[in-house]
């Protein structure tokens, strides 16, 4: 038969653990501090939807190129590249790219405010 301090130590591959004290978890904090945690998760969530259009339009710009690039020699029927239409696609994709790097900034120096001491 095997102890419980045996059965620990298996489970943490090796390393002792103690048994004795549980830690308890960290309160969620009332004011500002929940504010930006809350912030936080919220815009970075936003920042992820702003790449993943910047995504999808890279990849319609790219998508167009490529199959004019196939057909080098025209043999196939592509028509050449609609240049405005490709500045089109490549501006929105670069404004939401610039959405989001401004969103990290933003929360970034939120975040970076909030750990310093205030005089």
């Amino acid at each position: 038969m095997t102890s419980s301090a045996a059965k620990v130590q298996a489970a943490s591959n090796g390393d002792a653990i103690s048994t004795g004290s549980k830690l308890a978890p960290a309160q969620r904090v009332h004011g500002i501090s929940r504010l930006r945690e809350e912030e936080c998760y919220y815009v970075t969530g936003l920042i992820r939807q702003c790449l993943d259009e910047a995504e999808h339009l890279v990849r319609k710009a790219h998508s167009k190129c490529y199959s004019r690039v196939l057909d080098h020699d025209g043999s196939k029927g592509t028509q050449p590249l609609d240049h405005v239409e490709m500045m089109l696609i490549l501006d929105e994709a670069y404004e939401c790219t610039a959405l989001a790097l401004t969103y990290i900034f933003s929360t970034s120096t939120h975040l970076r405010d909030h750990d310093q001491p205030a005089f």
